[in-house]
Parts: C-alpha cells; structure tokens; sequence
C-alpha cells in the first residue's frame, strides 16, 4: 500500500523573505511564490567497452532562492555607505597603528575606521574603512572619529556611495567577493509558522524592469540569492545550507500607498521628453563564480560589472529632434570610437504627483526604433545607457532614484 503523502507539503500559503546583513533586516513581500532551485553539476565516468556514462557522479552543488518582489517604496529608499578613505584631513596626534575608531555624525549604524600608519606624535598618515556602516543620513565631510585610547583631533575625508535594497551594490563592489557582505536570508510560511533560514546569500540578480508609469507596478522581475553555506565547516555539517526553525509569522506593515504608480516625464540636454508608455528602467549586475572543488560549492561570488539604461517611446519629439539626441547626422554626429556619452549629459525623470527623481548619469541616446503603420505611433523605442564617470580619480554613481 502506498503511505500517506505528508500533510506539510500540501499546506501552501503566503510566504515573506527576510534579509538580515549589512544593510540591516529588512523584509521582502512576494507577489508570487517563492522558489529554492537545488541543483547539482555532475560528470560522467565509465570506458569505451562498457559504455562512457556508467556512472554520474557529483562535481558540485548551488542552491538559489528567487521570487518576484512587491514594489514597495522602501526597497527603493537610499542607503549610504563609508566606503574609502580618500583623505586624512586632518591628522590629529598621539594615534595608535591598529587602533579602531568608530565616525560620528550622520544618523544609522555608524562606520569604522582601522588606523594603518602614523608619523610623528602619532599623526594619522594613513587609514581604511572597515566596516561601511549602513546611513539614512550620511555624515559630513570631513568627519570626526572616537574611540582612540589617547589620539586626538583626526578627521577624515570619506567616499559616500548609495545603495537600496532594490540595488544594494556601488561603484566600490567591483571586482570584490559579495559573500563577504553576504546576507542571512529567512523565508517566513504562514501556515506552517516555521522560518527556513538560508546561511550566507548574496543577490546575484537585482529585479531589472522597473517600470516608471501610471497603469503599472514598479517591479515586473525577479530577484535571485544564491545561497553558499556557512562559510566555516563542510557541507556534511547539519546546518552547512541552513535549518528549519519554529516561528511566528512576522506580519509586518503593509501599506498600498507604498506602491508608486505616476505620470514621469523626462529631461535631457534642455529637452523635454514624453514617453507613450511610460519610462523603463534596467538596472543589472554580472557576477563571476569561484568554485571551491573540494566542497563542491562556490567559495565566493565576485561582482563583475553594473550597467544601467532607460527605455521609453517619445511622443512628443519631432524627427529633428529625435536625430539631435541620437547624433544621427549633420556637425554632431556621433563617430567611431566616440563614447556614447560624450556631452556629459544625465537624463532625469520626474514624476509628476509623487516628486520621485530618477537620473542617470552620464547618459547617451544609443538607439531608437520607428515605424511606419496605419494606426501607430511614429516613435517605438528610445534607449539612453549610462556610463562612468571619473572626478578626481573617484567613481560617480551610474544612478540615483530619489523616492522621498
């Protein structure tokens, strides 16, 4: 006789993601399910006599999470992080090579700075960032720090970057392993009243699409976390990927006027742009897998590149102004091996009840597509991308999205 299927995989109900890392804890509503995708990489083994796949056996495993997040504002609100000391700006005295000072100012959790060398009558002469510290409100610059023995009068000079739980990466992750600010991830089920916390994870894929119009959501894509394990012990440890708990479901505030749905028009190089559609937004990130083979997991996640870009269909632009923002032709047109951006130009859409600002930086009209049909509009699709720039050696931030 066949055994009963068990009762706990048939009670489905609603699911919430809690993310608890760097940036804080911070909740994700789903507005669908939310998937673990275990899969496992194996290799074949066997001869030429008795067949060259006798045997699969394992080469390695990844385990993600991925769902479609509701388009709350607060996923969108702006997180300021301490990520370089660019300058002693002032070098104080008696410092102590080692000594950890926390920086004051700003309203958060605050940044903290390791002292790497100093002069004569303990000046400062060099320091680093340790931890970023997570800001709703940045510090000024240049700022003061505490919690030096005996040192006095230091001030430095640090880069503030911005980041969101909807894009939580900048300028300075590049090239960097992401699972060192990796997240602990829990997802919450209601029916069951159990959270099933997920070790060490890291957003791999930020939900790309954000829509800025009136007859839609914000979010239309999916987010993924790729979940690496605890990042001490072996996979044979009980709770290597992560464990079930008992809890309670967390019911935590939802608010229907946190879903931003306006009018956005758009403005660049003193032209006003109206899109038919509204805006689109895609905002993306590549990453690179180090596999450790002798776990058979990935021992790091680095990120590779960012890129930014917005799509629109201009309703009112005329062709002459269509080809100027394009360089299409005539004194300013856009030749070989120019860059896309070169007017240092950035496009900046306003919405029009909300307040809400979005600019890309840097940005350059790279394509466009029109057609000629009963019934059509002329102007199809409009594409601007964003490119880095570089002041004073520092990189500038490919976007910003001021919801407040």
């Amino acid at each position: 006789m066949p055994t009963n299927i068990i009762e706990a995989n048939i009670i489905q109900g609603p699911a919430i993601v809690e993310q608890t890392g760097p940036l804080g804890a911070r909740f994700w509503f789903s507005k669908g399910p939310i998937n673990l995708n275990l899969k496992t990489d194996t290799f074949d083994v066997g001869d030429a006599i008795h067949g060259d796949k006798l045997q699969s056996r394992m080469k390695g495993r990844s385990m993600t999470l991925d769902f479609t997040p509701a388009s709350v504002l607060a996923l969108f609100v702006p997180i300021t992080l301490c990520t370089r000391v660019t300058a002693i700006a002032a070098a104080g005295t008696t410092y102590v090579v080692g000594e950890t000072l926390t920086v004051t100012g700003g309203t958060g959790t605050a940044a903290t700075i390791k002292v790497l060398a100093v002069g004569t009558n303990g000046a400062v002469t060099a320091a680093k960032i340790l931890t970023r510290g997570c800001y709703s409100v940045a510090p000024t610059n240049p700022v003061a720090a505490t919690g030096s023995t005996a040192g006095t009068n230091a001030t430095f000079t640090l880069r503030l970057e911005q980041v969101s739980q909807w894009f939580p990466y900048c300028a300075s992750d590049i090239g960097t392993d992401l699972a060192k600010v990796g997240s602990t991830i829990k997802v919450y089920s209601k029916a069951e009243e159990k959270a099933y916390l997920f070790n060490r994870s890291v957003m791999t894929k930020v939900a790309a699409g954000l829509r800025l119009k009136p007859s839609e959501e914000m979010l239309g894509g999916s987010v993924e976390f790729a979940v690496l394990g605890a990042a001490t012990g072996q996979p044979w440890d009980e709770k290597h990927w992560g464990e079930v708990l008992d809890a309670q479901f967390p019911e935590p505030v939802f608010d229907l006027e946190d879903i931003l749905t306006d009018v956005f028009q758009a403005e660049f190089d003193s032209q006003d742009i109206i899109s038919n559609d509204g805006f689109e937004i895609t905002a993306a990130i590549e990453t690179k897998n180090i596999e450790d083979t002798n776990r058979g997991s990935i021992a790091a996640i680095a990120l590779a590149s960012m890129t930014a870009a917005v799509k629109c269909a201009p309703s009112n632009l005329t062709e002459a102004q269509l080809e100027t923002l394009l360089r299409l032709q005539d004194t300013g047109a856009l030749m070989p091996g120019q860059p896309i951006s070169e007017l240092g130009k950035d496009l900046v859409l306003t919405g029009a009840n909300s307040g809400a600002v979005f600019t890309l930086f840097n940005a350059g009209a790279k394509e466009a597509q029109r057609t000629f049909d009963t019934g059509a509009h002329r102007f199809k699709q409009l594409d601007f991308v964003s490119e880095r720039e570089f002041v004073a050696g520092e990189p500038t931030p490919l976007f910003t999205f001021d919801v407040e």
